[in-house]
């Protein structure tokens, strides 16, 4: 297994997975990025890198802190000590600033975990979060580059006001000054994750008219004049291609958008602007409000295959629960990195680096293709159009997995980092396993 873990390790790092690169599927993006709300322990940093990516994107959660307290003196601190450890790592760092909302200014120091929006057309409040990102900048400008992310939370949803997609462009142009005048060698993207929830008349997510206007308002963005260029990138959800939310409500509701976005059309006029980046952003292509273990191997390989042929060049993948999706993580930065590999052959990389011999690996491997295609059964409530064809494995079903199960043995001693150590890990799978159990009988 040692043996393994080294040539998998420099294949990585040489951008060439271990089957090795023949260029046919296409090439690696040239950044592999992942999406965090917290700063990450180091062991967690040293796992990224080790799994392929080059990329780290913090969400800044300095609105959720009382502005003259200790705690973002102290929040901000930890962010700028791991975004220097994320460096010194040769991770590139960048940091996403949220839109339209309100700084805690409760008694407590700190307050209102999801983030609380204010009407964009109040000048006042719109003066004072431009105030506190700009002391955001300031605390963090040793980042590589800033992102400006649209809506969730953000946007009119839930609070009054007429709303209108100006708001959010008019804010990305200030926005941008900040970051040009506080941190001038940095970088700056948009991010138009959830950016209907600005237009008050679909910003409701629980409806396919939101998913439809998301592609329609993106496409507005992008037209907009002297607003992307050689100095500001693109960050693109394509919940076109893997939301569920949507593929459901398109299936249920019948009203769908005419394309898919992006195309290769949209790319090409993002590109007629002079941007450089412009990176597909999948946030929630894995589970991430369930620390339960989770593997959806199949709908990842699909997501980049059709990012990589529009001809997008970077992809960002985030969620909460780190170590219980370390499978999904991994294999979306080696797929990500090197087009030729398969499915199978990324799972059964990562079996390789969780067990102790050959054949425990390619057990766990056939229960890895099991789990993902019970969770591609239970999107089966989408429409034919948008299913993905089930893996080919010889587990039968839940007791066979089980059974199986018992005679894989962890490794003992990993050179890979991860972090849970196998054994722990392998507890999370057989967990699962129990869990469908259950569901089965329901």
């Amino acid at each position: 297994m040692k043996r393994f873990v080294a040539a998998l390790l420099g294949a990585i790092l040489l951008g060439c997975g271990v089957t090795g690169c023949t260029g046919a599927a296409g090439e690696p993006f040239e950044t592999v990025g992942y999406f965090i709300f917290r700063p990450m322990d180091e062991t967690s940093l040293d796992f990224y890198v080790a799994s392929g990516y080059n990329m780290v994107e913090y969400c800044d959660v300095s609105w959720y802190y009382r502005a003259d307290s200790m705690a973002l003196e102290s929040y901000q601190q930890g962010m700028r000590e791991n975004i220097i450890l994320a460096k010194e790592k040769g991770l590139k760092t960048y940091v996403a600033i949220l839109s339209n909302l309100t700084q805690w200014e409760g008694e407590s120091e700190s307050g209102n975990p999801m983030g609380l929006a204010f009407d964009p057309a109040n000048e006042a409040e719109m003066a004072k979060r431009m105030g506190h990102i700009r002391q955001a900048v300031e605390a963090f400008r040793d980042a590589d580059g800033f992102t400006f992310y649209a809506g969730d939370p953000g946007g009119v949803l839930g609070i009054s006001g007429e709303g209108g997609l100006h708001y959010y462009i008019e804010m990305a142009r200030e926005v941008k000054a900040i970051v040009n005048e506080v941190a001038p060698d940095t970088t700056f993207n948009l991010n138009l994750w959830a950016v209907s929830q600005f237009v008050r008349d679909v910003c409701n997510p629980a409806k396919a008219e939101f998913w439809v206007a998301e592609g329609t308002n993106a496409r507005a963005i992008i037209a907009e004049e002297d607003l992307l260029g050689p100095d500001v990138g693109i960050e693109l959800p394509g919940h076109d291609y893997y939301r569920m939310l949507a593929l459901q409500l398109y299936t249920e509701t019948g009203i769908k958008p005419e394309k898919k976005f992006p195309m290769a059309e949209d790319v090409e006029n993002i590109r007629n602007t002079g941007c450089t980046r412009y990176w597909a952003y999948p946030h929630g292509i894995i589970p991430d409000i369930t620390d339960s273990l989770q593997i959806n191997t199949q709908r990842i390989k699909y997501y980049l295959d059709e990012m990589r042929k529009i001809g997008m060049n970077g992809a960002i993948i985030g969620n909460v629960s780190y170590s219980s999706q370390n499978a999904d993580l991994y294999t979306f930065a080696r797929l990500a990195q090197d087009p030729s590999l398969t499915v199978e052959d990324v799972l059964y990389e990562f079996a390789q680096i969780l067990t102790e011999d050959d054949t425990s690996a390619r057990t766990l491997c056939e229960i890895f293709k099991y789990l993902d295609n019970y969770q591609a059964e239970d999107n089966r409530r989408v429409g034919k159009e948008y299913r993905l064809p089930l893996l080919d494995t010889r587990i039968t079903g839940v007791n066979h997995a089980l059974e199986e199960f018992q005679a894989i043995r962890p490794a003992e001693n990993p050179d890979f980092p991860l972090a849970d150590q196998p054994i722990i890990y392998l507890e999370k799978v057989r967990n699962r396993l129990y869990e469908i159990k259950r569901e089965l009988r329901e």
